[in-house]
């Protein structure tokens, strides 16, 4: 085990006290203790001496470690702010990114300027983001990407539906009002980018076991139709 400088010190400091009081111990232990008031005033000098010293030492120590102490919360709560700052800048970023990229209905806006935008707050949550050192702070701005993540992903995926984002000239719609208004090639990677899930990145569904027979068999009322539709899957893959 490391001791940490002021802990050895102060081990030092035991060391010698016990040591002191030691070699009195060995020398005269098995001598009758003096009547004589000048020998116990003499043995009195002779503790105030060597002890005085240490002692004092020993207080100048436990000043050090009491100050240290503290010290080592105040940087611990300095670096959670710190990360929980990062956090909040992150997290304000993407949102900020997907009210910008949609309308009142939800719909993403076809123009030039707005995806420039859009990409370029997601790449400073991720910039802000990368800054956090704390695990349980970037476990919390995971979860709060992943939020958005699908907010975008949903948005975009409507529009699929819809139709009119297979239309290349979607994409042009903002250069009938502002000739050159043309959506840019590199915000729409960074945005389309965002909506997939990070490469390397594990997902947490895949440490999550599936259903075993005895815990479909339990699955009933509202849940029924959930172990019908498991188990014609599972019986039958492609058409399950």
């Amino acid at each position: 085990m490391k001791l940490s400088p002021p802990l050895k010190a102060a081990a030092v400091v035991s060391g010698r006290a016990v040591g002191s009081i030691g070699l009195w111990i060995l020398n005269f232990a098995r001598k009758p203790l003096s009547k004589d008031s000048a020998r116990l005033a003499e043995f009195g000098s002779y503790l105030e001496g060597t002890l005085a010293p240490i002692l004092a030492f020993a207080s100048f120590i436990g000043l050090i470690v009491s100050i240290d102490h503290p010290a080592g919360q105040r940087q611990e709560e300095s670096q959670r702010i710190e990360a929980m700052n990062h956090f909040q800048d992150a997290t304000k970023s993407l949102e900020r990114a997907f009210d910008t990229f949609v309308d009142r209905e939800g719909a993403p806006i076809s123009d030039r300027l707005v995806w420039l935008t859009v990409g370029r707050l997601i790449l400073s949550a991720r910039a802000i983001a990368a800054r956090i050192e704390l695990p349980s702070v970037k476990e919390m701005y995971e979860a709060e990407e992943e939020y958005w993540r699908r907010r975008f992903y949903n948005a975009i995926q409507a529009m699929t539906i819809q139709s009119p984002l297979p239309n290349p000239d979607w994409f042009r719609q903002g250069e009938q009002r502002l000739p050159g208004n043309i959506i840019d090639e590199q915000s729409i990677k960074v945005i389309f980018d965002f909506t997939e899930w990070p490469q390397g990145q594990p997902d947490p569904f895949d440490a999550i076991a599936r259903y075993t027979d005895a815990e479909l068999g339990p699955l009933r009322g509202g849940r029924a139709g959930a172990r019908e539709y498991i188990t014609a899957k599972r019986q039958n893959p492609i058409n399950g």
